[in-house]
């Protein structure tokens, strides 16, 4: 049985047109009753859409004056979220393909005049209504693949795309949350993939030849003449040779009057984006760019800074110095280490690595180097000045304690000494320690005295601790032998593993009590020792 549909105006029911697959159930209009069309057929919106209104199915657009387009090649859809069991294609969020992806649009200040204009662009008759915030409402929460792109779009009622239509820079952060998004219902029904228009959408060009539109095939392009030539591209790209670029190369400038790639002024090298290009941002040799114009020669009270290109400026940048031995009026580069210096080039008052340190040179001039010399320590400004000892190597922060010696004196609890105090001795590296060097002892006069060979290490002249290589300590005499005798044999343990002798109740692991393991017991031996 063909399905029929109830004609508003008289009550009758009529049979869907040949071409339908399916009509409304009630049309305000007799001629546009289908909402899909069959297979051959192409689908044509009510120019006059209402509340119910549909479209007509035509074997082609030519026979009735329009071309074909598709549309799944339109840069405007409505999706809806995938649990929506009501979802169709003449209502749900609005969404915009814009530099090679889909964004959706901020609801501030959405008008009904927005939803008209967006509609019909799409081929879905007039707008019925609008729904913001309708992430939202729809519970649509997973959002993280389409972001608000759009904000505060204001369409005339003469714009005939979103794109005519006047809104916030693309790309600047839209003051709205990520659920604020615009959703629309149209008049019209969606009926197949291609359908009918009067004119070609965004992104198209008319093909008369073939009644349909074609894709400019330019990426950011808005409208086109042909197929590849461009004549109005996307915020922010630039129409440069009819096709679209994110920047003008050198000498050209971006017109935000026309959208377009236009030359520089013959004055000016290269000059800024502007409604002109007299506005220069570098100059060509022998000028100088001076309040965006190229000069011959700076004005009296300025400096000529010519670091990259030549620039008049008020005082010289960072960087860069005023020769002071002359009258001259140029800014001149600083040493490459200087991040800034004063009267010569090298001569730093600032480095350009962090970490480095400023050093004073015998000429007075200051460098950037990775420490300060022996003898001085860096300030807070990352100068360097004396220790308050001259016999310190080094010194910490403030100067008053050293952490190495020079002139053959002694490191001993911060300051440097000729010799150490009773009681303490002078180890490798200059320090005073209360224990002799590795090696070596301490006599009952308090001097230190070497070990006897083959002891490594000893308590005394007469006890050994450790042997030199190919000797073994004989542990109940404590000498070291060449070899071990009759019923006993070598051992060799990890050094803190000796189970005969060890150290405790010290401040440091090479100071405290000797202990001595004896036939299973431990005894005390009252005396200090160390071993390195």
């Amino acid at each position: 049985m063909t399905p029929q549909f109830q004609y508003l105006a008289n009550g009758t029911c009529l049979p869907c047109p040949s071409g339908c697959s399916s009509c409304l159930a009630t049309a305000d209009d007799v001629r546009y009753p289908c909402t899909v069309c069959h297979q051959g057929f192409v689908y044509v919106a009510n120019p006059q859409s209402a509340l119910t209104a549909g479209g007509r199915c035509a074997t082609s657009c030519d026979n009735l004056g329009l071309l074909a387009t598709s549309r799944d090649s339109s840069r405007v859809r409505l999706t809806t979220s995938v649990d929506d069991p009501g979802s169709r294609a003449s209502e749900g969020r609005l969404e915009v393909w814009y530099g090679g992806r889909w964004w959706s649009v901020c609801d501030d200040r959405w008008t009904m005049t927005n939803t008209d204009v967006i509609c019909q662009e799409m081929g879905l008759g007039r707008g019925v209504a609008s729904t913001p915030r309708y992430n939202s409402a729809n519970l649509w929460t997973a959002m993280s693949t389409i972001t608000i792109g759009f904000d505060d779009v204001d369409c005339d009622v003469t714009a005939t795309s979103i794109f005519e239509c006047r809104h916030a820079p693309f790309g600047f952060p839209p003051d709205c949350d990520q659920q604020q998004t615009i959703g629309l219902r149209c008049a019209g029904s969606a009926g197949n993939s291609d359908y009918c228009v009067e004119a070609c959408p965004v992104g198209h060009f008319p093909d008369d030849a073939n009644s349909r539109c074609r894709s400019c095939d330019v990426i950011g392009c808005l409208v086109c003449s042909s197929e590849g030539v461009c004549t109005r591209c996307e915020q922010p790209q630039w129409l440069l040779n009819q096709t679209c670029v994110q920047s003008c190369p050198p000498g050209y400038y971006g017109n935000t009057a026309t959208g377009s790639c236009d030359r520089c002024d013959a004055a000016c090298l290269t000059c800024a984006d502007g409604i002109s290009g007299t506005s220069c941002t570098s100059c060509r040799v022998a000028q100088a760019l001076n309040d965006g114009a190229c000069v011959e020669e700076c004005p009296r009270d300025q400096l000529l800074w010519n670091m990259t290109s030549a620039v008049c400026v008020n005082h010289c940048p960072r960087g860069s110095y005023q020769v002071v031995t002359s009258r001259s009026r140029i800014c001149v580069p600083c040493f490459a280490t200087c991040r800034q210096c004063v009267g010569v080039a090298d001569n730093c008052t600032d480095c350009v690595t962090s970490g480095h340190v400023l050093v004073t040179r015998s000429n007075g001039v200051k460098s950037c180097e990775p420490r300060c010399p022996p003898g001085q320590y860096p300030r807070v400004d990352k100068h360097c000045v004396p220790c308050d000892d001259s016999r310190c190597g080094h010194c910490y922060m403030g100067g008053h304690v050293c952490s190495s010696c020079i002139d053959q004196s002694y490191l001993e609890m911060g300051r440097c000494v000729n010799s150490c105090s009773n009681g303490l001795y002078p180890n490798p590296g200059g320090t005073c320690f209360p224990f002799c060097p590795g090696g070596q002892y301490s006599d009952q006069s308090g001097q230190c005295q070497p070990c006897q060979i083959p002891c490594r290490h000893c308590l005394s002249a007469d006890i050994c601790v450790t042997c030199q290589p190919g000797y073994y300590l004989l542990t109940n005499q404590r000498t070291c032998v060449s070899s071990c005798g009759s019923g006993l044999v070598p051992y060799s343990s990890r050094r803190n593993d000796d189970v005969n002798i060890r150290l405790v109740g010290g401040l440091l692991p090479t100071d405290g009590a000797v202990q001595l393991f004896a036939r299973g017991n431990v005894a005390k031996v009252l005396i200090s020792c160390a071993i390195k």
